[in-house]
């Protein structure tokens, strides 16, 4: 067909000057996977400028009947039809299908909306599909999805294609990334027998399939009718490779009409996938402690290790797997509501209620009942072990706990004694990638004792607070459970830390003169210009380094540690040094004492009962104390499993692997290994990490339209929340998105979605705390007490409602915020 001179009208798939203006979107786009070798069957359009000759007097004629075609289009059309079928009257069937402009775009895709006919045999029959085809422009169905999608000045010029049929005997769609979940890692097929028509006009259910692509495998997930040798994946592979080169070639996800006639794989059609972002049900699921350490979109390294620790040791027959329980929705970690119920419920006394929306700080408001009604139900005998184990821990605080404490040291002694240098001059990729494994499985082993250590604590809060319930209200519970201190004191230890640095930085003039004239950002680069500045900065990497790897969210391996970035630890210093001079924190440190906030309240319990209560508060302390150390060794192993990835990450850009070192973060474990052992090619790589960071970007965007969308009503003047930390705060509310670009001076309220240990530079400055996500055992609450700062978590849409600057009331003790709507 490259010997038939192109006619104004008609333009070949083939052709070197194909475009959208002239061809509509479908065949350009054919046009340009055809030119890239991509199995495109042979076809030809009647171009835009040819339709809109043949039809120019339709929308003036009242009757609505087409015009006949002019001779010279019509008799291009069956010049080029009879070019495309040949002398060969088995190959004549035509299918005849729209390319409008406006269609098969990354918005909209028109899918359905014009008319498409198959096996067109012969060229007068041609000639009517392609008016019919032209016609259905004007449908009604068209203009109502214009105006439903607010496109009524959409480009509304349409050319008309006529390919050669393929002769399927199996056809179908492909979705290179699932459509319903934005942050699947799979591709979807769909596959009936025969030509596709009955199945994309809705009328036949296929058969579908997921293909992990990072570790190949296929999956049934609707068998159909579909004969079973299309289930395996070596039947898919050619596929897969195509439309792994269709996504390359037009640099977006794909929906791709793909046909299979007993030889090759065809495609038909591409289009990128067409879903815009609809925010997940997550009725069913929290974000309250979990979103606490991993607040923020995730990657995938951190989500394959969380995923791998977290599952490391789930036992077949395990009542409750931890994995299970665990979505990754969007690129955020959820918890399944029913199962943290089902993990407290059938234990004597335990109530899971409290657990969850106290001690966790889940919403679970008027679900109690379904939750208890969903709930697994388990044997006496399984229900009496499980009440015993918890109850024997309880009473005695001695069994589970010592063993859990020498384990932790273990771990801990473990990581001081392995100081392997973690670096790409000095060690191969194998060895490096060795440290990475044993990392991770020391991230295990610390996880399952974290696990544990949490689930006493939580129990016993829950039991304590329903004993305590009995003698006195529920204010006064709360109040007492409020100033619940753990018997771990690392806020000291923080608290030293800044007093120190704020004192030696108001004794050296040039340090405290350029912690004064710089603002947060340029701290650490003004810092490194002179001798002084620079042993001052010496000084709080190796203060940081001390308080073990944490950073803000600490949970997440690509998030900088703070002996790495220590600019958020200087600009509390810079705080400090800024405000008045009898600031508390540039006073001397003060031990702070476990509160004794609970023998008030024991003076209303009889005496049997005050004991039993003093015994769980012990049990409670402990366990919360133990939670807190194994979270500090928990952090150290993600540092080295992050320095471990990094140093790998060093080699592979040293060999030209991957572009860059954050590029090691959009892999998973298993894919990192695959990548150190040499069992991916360059295209594959990048590939992947192209997707997946077009992937999380997407992800964090949609997160900020969400978390900026239009404000509420203000007019409010109280909210309410959980009580995690007793006491009474008045000041000026900051509400802060990022801690690493954020400011707040001492005494102001510190406002959040969420805070874990990594913004500790600006909770130490805060005079109270309030966030949207948290429970009484959520480690900022924890710190919180120790540090006596009035602290309320689980405050629905606080950052909605709270105005910045303006002057507000935290108590701690109810759980209550005031609002005066002023601005400073």
């Amino acid at each position: 067909m490259n010997n038939i001179q192109r006619k104004t009208n008609i333009i070949w798939l083939g052709s070197s000057d194909c475009c959208v203006s002239r061809m509509g979107s479908k065949a350009t786009v054919l046009a340009k996977l055809m030119s890239h070798g991509i199995p495109v069957p042979d076809g030809f359009c009647v171009t835009v400028e040819g339709c809109e000759t043949a039809f120019s007097h339709y929308k003036s004629r009242t009757d609505k009947k087409l015009p006949d075609f002019p001779s010279v289009i019509s008799n291009d059309i069956r010049s080029a039809y009879q070019s495309l079928c040949g002398k060969d009257s088995s190959s004549k069937a035509v299918a005849v299908r729209s390319s409008a402009i406006a269609e098969d775009l990354m918005n909209r895709s028109y899918a359905g909306q014009y008319e498409s006919y198959l096996n067109i045999m012969d060229e007068d029959r041609l000639i009517q599909a392609i008016q019919d085809v032209w016609k259905s422009t004007f449908a009604k169905r068209v203009e109502a999805y214009k105006q439903y999608h607010a496109i009524p000045d959409a480009p509304n010029g349409i050319a008309v294609l006529i390919q050669r049929m393929v002769p399927a005997i199996l056809s179908g769609v492909l979705f290179t990334s699932d459509p319903s979940n934005a942050n699947s890692q799979c591709m979807i097929i769909e596959a009936v027998e025969g030509t596709a028509d009955e199945y994309i006009s809705g009328r036949v259910t296929p058969s579908r399939f997921s293909y992990h692509s990072p570790t190949t495998s296929l999956k049934c997930i609707h068998p159909a009718s579909l004969s079973e040798r299309y289930s395996g994946p070596d039947f898919w592979a050619p596929l897969i490779k195509l439309v792994e080169r269709i996504e390359k070639i037009l640099g977006a996800e794909q929906d791709i009409e793909w046909a299979f006639d007993g030889v090759s794989f065809w495609i038909l059609q591409s289009r990128p996938i067409t879903v815009t972002f609809q925010p997940p049900d997550t009725t069913h699921l929290t974000r309250a402690n979990i979103g606490e350490v991993m607040p923020g979109v995730l990657t995938p390294l951190t989500i394959s290790v969380f995923l791998k620790t977290l599952g490391a040791f789930e036992t077949k027959n395990q009542d409750v797997k931890p994995t299970d329980e665990i979505a990754i929705i969007n690129g955020r970690a959820y918890i399944k509501i029913q199962g943290l119920w089902n993990s407290y419920s059938n234990i004597i006394g335990v109530n899971p209620a409290i657990v969850l929306s106290e001690g966790i700080g889940c919403q679970i408001d008027g679900m109690e009942e379904q939750l208890a009604l969903n709930s697994k139900r388990i044997g006496v005998a399984d229900k009496l072990i499980k009440t015993t184990y918890v109850w024997s821990e309880l009473i005695t605080c001695t069994w589970v706990y010592h063993r859990l404490f020498r384990r932790l040291k273990k771990c801990f002694n473990a990581q001081l004694m392995e100081n392997r240098g973690v670096s790409a001059n000095r060690n191969t990729s194998n060895e490096i990638w060795s440290q990475l494994k044993e990392n991770v499985d020391m991230t295990s082993r610390l996880f399952l004792i974290h696990m544990q250590s949490t689930y006493i604590a939580l129990c016993a809060y829950a039991l304590m607070r329903t004993v305590l319930g009995r003698f006195v209200d529920s204010s006064e519970a709360k109040h007492v459970m409020s100033l619940a201190v753990p018997l771990s004191q690392d806020v000291n230890t923080y608290q030293d830390i800044i007093q120190r640095l704020s004192q030696r930085a108001l004794l050296v003039p040039s340090v405290a003169d350029k912690l004064r004239n710089n603002t947060i950002g340029n701290l650490v680069s003004s810092l490194s210009q002179d001798n002084d500045t620079m042993l001052f900065l010496q000084e709080v990497r190796t203060a940081v380094g001390m308080l073990g790897d944490r950073a803000v969210q600490e949970f997440e391996l690509n998030s900088p540690r703070w002996s790495e970035d220590p600019e958020l630890f200087l600009s509390a210093i810079k705080s400090i040094i800024e405000g008045p001079e009898e600031s508390p924190l540039k006073a001397e440190s003060k031990k702070i004492k476990p509160q004794t906030g609970i023998d008030q309240a024991l003076k209303k319990v009889p005496i049997i009962n005050r004991l039993w209560i003093n015994r769980i508060y012990k049990t409670l302390r402990r366990y919360s104390g133990l939670r807190e150390q194994t979270k500090a060794a928990l952090m150290k192993s993600f540092g080295r499993c992050r320095r471990s990835s990094l140093a790998i990450s060093d080699i592979l850009k040293q060999n030209g692997i991957i572009a860059e070192n954050g590029d090691i973060f959009f892999f998973s474990l298993d894919e990192i290994h695959d990548l150190v052992f040499k069992k991916k090619t360059e295209t594959d790589i990048r590939s992947i990490v192209k997707k997946r960071k077009q992937e999380y970007e997407r992800n964090i965007k949609e997160h900020q339209k969400t978390s900026n969308s239009e404000e509420l009503n203000k007019s409010r003047t109280t909210m309410k929340g959980t009580p995690v930390s007793g006491g009474l705060a008045t000041g000026v509310a900051r509400l802060i998105h990022n801690p690493c670009q954020a400011s707040i001076k001492e005494g102001e309220i510190l406002v959040a979605e969420n805070i874990d240990p990594g913004w500790m530079p600006l909770f130490m400055l805060a005079g109270g705390i309030v966030t949207e996500i948290g429970g009484m055992l959520s480690h900022m609450a924890t710190l919180a007490r120790e540090a006596q700062k009035a602290a309320v978590f689980s405050v629905p849409e606080a950052m909605k409602y709270i105005r910045d600057g303006e002057i507000i009331t935290v108590d701690g003790f109810t759980g209550k915020i005031y609002l005066k709507h002023n601005r400073e």
